[in-house]
């Protein structure tokens, strides 16, 4: 409804015609000009074709020509593709109007200025990428698909501006670490990212992952760099450095184990077939009736028959909580093999209720580490195709793997234990009551360990104050309400329509899904069609996995003293002097860094406590303190916690 003259800069992009006026009705997105267009827009067009003929070809970028669009043969003065004016050496634009602008292509049409990089469509091609103003009202926008080298150069740039901005490189440096990956990449077709580019690619991944709500710890992930290891025998010795290692931090700690790139432009990267290393198996039977069922976990039912038919695995006396093997694959062109978990890896933890002693009876059991495999790493235009990733469970997590009618299903059967009617009346509520008591034992059963684990409405809470410093320090934060908003209470939380607003949308680097093990099996089944191809083989296997607790001494009766006993303050020193407070003039400031809730609930103990005692107090979550307002405060309390093995 515009003219071609009534656009701001800011209103065209390169890759998507947006001016609808008669001459463009029809565009095909080649955007040549037809031929009743007035000479405008005739040389605008030719201006965008020229710019998406230059998107396909690799971009040279050094410190004398740093931009991809040329401004004349003299480097003095051209002619802005946007129309607004003489673009002059500077990069600014003299518009029509008299003002001056700068040219949004001068940065590099393909990058944004808060370094979002390229937004693609391809992994998720239902959502936002980008183009929304709330996103990057710059106008971050995607990136027409292209050819394998000018994609990989382009984007091992965009995280090279990246890294070296939030890494705070000096300039020399990083043109000099810039120029290595050009020539590498110009010479060899790939380059290889330092470990520190790597872990920090990870943890950036981790940062933009819009559905997890545990992001607040993302520049805490530790990098175990496995790209040298060459046969599936190392690869499962890898996988078990990494469950042994997040096991000996009583899974407190977030790990990630990288093995190396797939070649750019082909298909040949590693493979763990599983979806995570630790998963129960989903048995298929058959009742005396006749009737199929599944014994175990039925999400895993498929991936058991590959196993048992493909690999041949056969369990002896098969339960509902067996640990199924592992299937690595260091190269598509070499025989996947199958591996057992040994069972001191397994970090099982037999579920137990507080208050109903039967339930202990019930043999129910989960697995402490969620160790997720089936996901790709992308850095810099590098996939990463195997690297397993762990974190720490929030309750609702197992519960949902525990109930949900797709899965375990138990919520009838611990009703009945409860005594409960499983019919639907009105108010009976059975469903909520079962859920309720299953999450009360997860989360009993894990803190009894010793083994970390988060309340839902404690990670709701620490996600909403880690969402808005992201907004405050960053200016944006991908999320999908649906999967950051717990299943359970959703509503008793402010987030519940605080955090409706949210828009997911992709950034690099990023974790994508797999291809998966059906993709894994009918590829390797193309290529062993040849008899001289060999078999899937079996690795060397352990005795059979069973469920093992881990018991830890009660470390708490230090707290005694605060949440039992008496607090009594006669007379401080001051923070900044040495002469007495009174008590009744005391100003306390109560600071806590906690990671599961316990120390901040410790902290309001002790807040309590304080105010109980006439005085006047402050609590914070540390991360939330200006440490700018301390001084003016008599009395610090500062609660922390150790993690892991005393961390």
């Amino acid at each position: 409804t515009k003219s071609v003259d009534d656009y701001h800069a800011g209103d065209f992009c390169c890759v998507a015609c947006k001016p609808k006026s008669e001459a463009y009705a029809n565009c095909n997105g080649i955007h040549e000009a037809p031929a009743t267009a007035s000479a405008d827009e005739g040389r605008l067009a030719s201006t965008r074709s020229y710019l998406l003929e230059m998107e396909s070809t690799p971009r040279t970028v050094t410190n004398d020509a740093p931009h991809p669009i040329t401004t004349g043969a003299n480097s003095g003065t051209g002619e802005c593709p946007f129309l607004n004016g003489t673009l002059a050496s500077n990069g600014s634009t003299t518009a029509s109007n008299g003002k001056t602008e700068q040219c949004p292509f001068l940065s590099g049409h393909a990058s944004c200025e808060y370094r979002h990089g390229s937004v693609t469509c391809e992994v998720y091609p239902g959502y936002v990428h980008g183009t929304n103003p709330e996103i990057c009202p710059k106008g971050c926008k995607p990136n027409p698909p292209g050819t394998p080298l000018p994609d990989l150069l382009q984007l091992a740039m965009e995280y090279q501006e990246l890294y070296h901005h939030e890494r705070k490189t000096p300039e020399a440096a990083k043109q000099e670490r810039m120029r290595e990956v050009r020539d590498d990449i110009a010479r060899t077709g790939t380059y290889t990212h330092t470990f520190d580019e790597l872990e920090h690619g990870a943890r950036l991944a981790w940062r933009n992952a819009p559905k997890c709500a545990n992001r607040k710890f993302w520049d805490q992930l530790q990098l175990i760099d496995q790209r040298h290891v060459q046969t599936n025998d190392d690869m499962f010795a890898a996988c078990k450095s990494h469950m042994h290692k997040a096991a000996s931090k009583y899974v407190t700690e977030a790990f990630i184990t990288i093995f190396r790139p797939q070649t750019p432009g082909t298909d040949d990267g590693p493979r763990v077939w599983n979806n995570q290393l630790l998963r129960y198996a989903g048995h298929r039977t058959t009742t005396d009736s006749g009737e199929s069922s599944i014994l175990g976990d039925p999400a895993n039912a498929h991936f058991t028959d590959i196993l048992k038919k493909e690999f041949g695995w056969d369990p002896k006396d098969v339960s509902a909580f067996d640990l199924m093997p592992i299937v690595l694959q260091i190269h598509p062109d070499l025989p996947p093999t199958l591996y057992e978990i040994p069972a001191r890896l397994a970090l099982e933890v037999p579920l137990r209720h507080p208050r109903h002693g039967w339930f202990s009876e019930l043999g129910l059991r989960w697995y402490a580490t969620p160790l997720v495999s089936s996901i790709d790493l992308e850095i810099g235009g590098l996939v990463y195709t195997a690297c397993p990733f762990n974190g720490w469970y929030a309750d609702t997590e197992i519960v949902r793997n525990l109930t949900d009618a797709g899965r375990y299903n138990l919520t009838g059967f611990v009703a009945e234990k409860m005594g409960v009617s499983c019919s639907d009346g009105f108010g009976n509520l059975w469903k909520d009551r079962a859920a309720l008591v299953i999450n009360e034992a997860v989360l009993y059963s894990f803190q009894s360990c010793g083994l970390g684990i988060v309340e839902h409405q404690t990670l709701l809470h620490q996600f909403w104050d880690w969402y808005n410093l992201e907004l405050k320090s960053r200016g944006y934060c991908p999320g999908n309400w649906k999967w950051i908003i717990p299943p359970f209470g959703a509503s008793l939380s402010p987030c519940y329509l605080q955090l409706n607003k949210m828009t997911e949308y992709t950034l690099r680097p990023i974790y994508k899904p797999g291809l998966g093990y059906n993709h894994y099996l009918a590829r390797w089944k193309a290529k062993s069609a040849d008899p001289a191809d060999p078999v899937p083989t079996k690795g060397p296997s352990s005795a059979k996995t069973r469920w093992q607790l881990i018991n830890k001494t009660n470390v708490r009766g230090a707290m005694r003293l605060l949440t039992q006993g008496k607090i009594s303050v006669l007379g401080v020193t001051g923070m900044h002097g040495d002469s007495p407070v009174e008590t009744k003039k005391l100003d306390v400031l109560v600071l806590y860094a906690t990671v599961s809730g316990n120390t901040k609930n410790y902290a309001k103990k002790l807040k309590d406590l304080l105010e109980r005692a006439d005085l006047k107090c402050t609590f914070y979550d540390v991360e939330m303190w200006d440490p700018d307002d301390t001084p003016r405060y008599n009395l610090l309390f500062f609660l922390t916690c150790t993690y892991g093995c005393g961390d």
